[in-house]
């Protein structure tokens, strides 16, 4: 079994509820081990789900750093393709968005999630194009991509 543990802010509780139920699966005897797969920052939290765990990879396999200004969004632009996809603070609040549209990557992953064909995405918003739902896939998959373990991994 995995979990998958998210949230939209610092300080909303995630490291912290992710390490009561690391220390709980192990303490059942059950392999689990905690992910941060991105910092801008410090590395506490990392170290704190890395100890709080099963013993699992080592901390830079765990947690590539990203320096402190490189905000979360940012340290997934070079995987995305840079000439169909944008994220500019002045529009949309710094979301990324297919280029020279407002139209948020978002909202096409969540019309591709609730059943909507390539097709209807195109006929909904006409001035995007398939190669720019197709960049947008590329990119939730990097924001996603992580590497398979033989570890449970909790986080």
């Amino acid at each position: 079994m995995h979990y998958f543990i998210t949230g939209t802010s610092t300080d909303a509780g995630k490291t912290y509820v992710t390490c009561l139920l690391l220390r709980a699966l192990t303490a059942q005897g059950t392999r689990a081990v905690g992910f941060k797969p991105v910092t801008c920052g410090g590395r506490e939290d990392a170290i704190a789900l890395r100890d709080a765990g099963t013993p699992g990879p080592d901390l830079d396999l765990n947690q590539p750093h990203k320096p402190p200004s490189c905000a979360p969004w940012v340290a997934c632009v070079p995987f995305a393709v840079h000439n169909r996809l944008q994220i500019v603070p002045d529009i949309c609040h710094g979301k990324p968005v297919i280029r020279g549209t407002r139209v948020l990557v978002s909202t096409v992953l969540r019309a591709l999630a609730g059943g909507d064909s390539i097709e209807t995405i195109l006929e909904d918003y006409p001035n995007i194009s398939r190669g720019d739902v197709q960049a947008a896939l590329k990119f939730a998959s990097r924001l996603s991509d992580y590497e398979e373990s033989s570890y449970d991994a909790v986080a």
